[in-house]
């Protein structure tokens, strides 16, 4: 590969990663930046099951979601700092390859919150 066309190669790899992160969560008027999610989703598979103040905490749906894997559940944050214990308002439950990702809301009822693009 020529030095012009790793720079182009390498120019599209970091839009996609960039492209992978917009957007936001919306809980009953609560936003939260993508980011938080996807890195709440990493760690949901970055430990042990319990291993981290009792998360991340596996999923067992009835019936088992087809194709989708072990889902995993992990405290989403709203600072851009990572969860770090205490209370759980948000999470996101996930699997391993991130193909799935949805953010649960604790706060009143409890609902799923919607995604949104930027």
């Amino acid at each position: 590969m020529r030095p012009f066309q790793l720079l182009s190669a390498v120019a599209v790899f970091i839009s996609l990663k960039t492209v992978e992160a917009a957007g936001y969560w919306a809980c009953d008027g609560v936003v939260i930046p993508n980011d938080n999610a996807l890195s709440a989703a990493r760690s949901a598979f970055g430990f042990a099951a319990g291993f981290y103040h009792g998360y991340p905490s596996i999923v067992r749906t009835t019936p088992p979601q087809e194709g989708l894997g072990e889902l995993r559940l992990f405290p989403v944050s709203l600072t851009n700092e990572s969860w770090s214990g205490g209370a759980v308002d948000y999470y996101v439950m996930t699997n391993q390859d991130r193909s799935y990702i949805k953010v649960y809301s604790n706060v009143g009822l409890g609902t799923m919150c919607g995604y949104y693009e930027t």
